[in-house]
């Protein structure tokens, strides 16, 4: 846990003392202090519910304090995770009495040096990663964003095609051939708008998302060879939008040093996005029958991933006007000691 520290006074501008207090004692001790409720927790449920249950309370912990507006609310996800690790630790060693009657000995060591290859290897990857990678919530957001227009994009490729052929479309492979040509088209003529105008690229990615996600989930309500013609090109011409402005985009959010990291984390959240919708779509399909009903499952994905996009480059533009506003100020600042305070208290 103490590899935050430096991240947690660097965001919250506060001091070693306090960043320690909420990084390590909070946890520990409220980790310490579950010990009863831990114990009486593992006599209802068991060892393997525990054991889950603490492991979830770690994540929602981890995940919600990664984007805790403040110190108190990051004390209370604090809290949370120490009652994880209290749940886990309780219960763990109850596993090789519960469920093994054999080899207890070897169960008990892997247990035990569990902890030790975590601290020897998460610490070093932890730190590079969060030296590399966007931290804020402007980047958590962008991250639910692409999950979901992921989503949308892996569920249309894999069964745009199967879909045409069940509303008797004649060779669908033409039909969908309109995808490739259209998203060509759309990185030129966004290539030609960026060049010539001075739009912000977060407006544009608005765009962007709105254009590509309705386009592809509208197949749902697809019946006839032009509506499917239709769907298909604007589909393409979206995602050629999106591909030619997202390297800017996430450059705006987190400078040209940790472009690589954001770039790398993007690709693995699409990953995981891929898997996850493939695997929600099949169980729609199987269930219903039909697959329109993978479809319907991307509009819901589509929907949630241009609400984030919005509200993602809403808080973009609003933190550049305020940091030009600082600026702004500080050029006017004839003062010394006014221009240090100004620069000690903005918040980026």
């Amino acid at each position: 846990m103490n590899i935050f520290i430096p991240s947690i006074i660097d965001e919250y501008n506060c001091t070693k003392t306090e960043a320690d207090a909420v990084v390590i004692v909070v946890p520990t001790a409220s980790s310490l202090m579950g010990g009863p409720v831990a114990a009486m927790f593992y006599q209802f449920v068991g060892a393997r519910v525990s054991i889950f249950s603490g492991a979830l309370m770690c994540f929602i912990g981890f995940s919600l304090g990664s984007m805790a507006p403040s110190m108190v609310m990051l004390s209370i996800f604090s809290v949370l995770i120490g009652l994880g690790c209290a749940l886990m630790r309780n219960a763990i060693i109850s596993v090789q009495c519960e469920y093994f009657t054999t080899k207890r000995n070897t169960v008990m060591s892997f247990i035990s040096i569990g902890p030790g290859i975590g601290i020897f290897l998460l610490s070093r990857i932890l730190v590079p990663l969060i030296n590399s990678v966007w931290v804020h919530l402007e980047f958590w957001l962008h991250a639910a964003a692409s999950f979901c227009a992921s989503a949308v994009c892996i569920i249309y490729v894999s069964n745009i095609l199967g879909h045409m052929r069940n509303e008797g479309i004649a060779e669908p492979e033409v039909v969908y051939s309109y995808n490739g040509i259209a998203s060509i088209i759309g990185r030129a003529l966004l290539t030609l708008l960026l060049g010539f105008t001075n739009i912000h690229i977060a407006i544009v990615m608005i765009f962007n998302y709105v254009v590509a996600q309705t386009s592809i989930f509208s197949a749902a309500f697809c019946t006839t060879l032009w509506e499917f013609r239709l769907q298909n090109f604007f589909s393409g011409f979206g995602i050629g939008l999106f591909q030619a402005t997202l390297a800017q985009f996430l450059l705006l959010m987190v400078g040209p040093s940790q472009l690589p990291g954001a770039l790398g984390f993007t690709n693995l959240i699409n990953g995981l996005a891929a898997f996850a919708a493939v695997q929600i779509a099949g169980t729609a399909t199987e269930r219903y029958h039909s697959i329109r009903a993978a479809f319907h499952i991307s509009v819901v994905f589509g929907v949630c991933a241009i609400i984030f996009a919005i509200i993602n480059s809403v808080l973009i533009l609003l933190r550049q006007k305020k940091r030009a506003e600082r600026d702004e100020l500080l050029k006017a600042a004839e003062i010394p000691e006014l221009r240090a305070m100004l620069q000690h208290t903005s918040e980026d």
